[in-house]
C-alpha cells in the first residue's frame, strides 16, 4: 500500500442561530483483501454518528471518491476542524492529507 492510503479529514459545521452542531470525518484505510475502504462518519457533535464503509478495488477510485466528498461537504458549509479553532482561512481539498 502507498502512503497516501491513509488520507483522512475533519469537517465542521456550526452555526449557532440554527442550534447546527455537526461533524463530517472521513479517512482511507487499506482492507485485509487488497482493496481500500472509505470510512465516513458523520452526525451532531458529542454523538457517536452514524458510520459507512465504501470499500473499492482501487486506491485512485477511494481517493477519487474522498476528494468528491470534500468538495460536497465544503458546498454544503463544512469547513476544517483545525481552520475553525485556529481561526484561519480553510484549506484547499488537496491540503487535507
Amino acid at each position: 500500500m502507498q502512503q497516501d492510503d491513509h488520507r483522512s479529514f475533519h469537517l465542521l459545521r456550526i452555526d449557532t442561530g440554527c442550534n447546527m452542531h455537526r461533524f463530517y470525518t472521513a479517512s482511507i484505510q487499506p482492507t485485509l483483501f487488497g482493496g481500500v475502504s472509505v470510512i465516513r462518519n458523520w452526525g451532531r457533535i458529542g454523538s457517536s454518528g452514524r458510520m459507512r464503509i465504501d470499500t473499492f478495488d482501487e486506491a485512485d477510485q477511494a481517493n477519487n471518491a474522498l476528494d468528491k466528498l470534500i468538495r460536497t461537504k465544503r458546498r454544503r458549509g463544512y469547513r476544517s476542524a483545525e481552520a475553525i479553532a485556529g481561526g484561519q482561512s480553510d484549506a484547499e481539498p488537496s491540503d487535507l492529507n
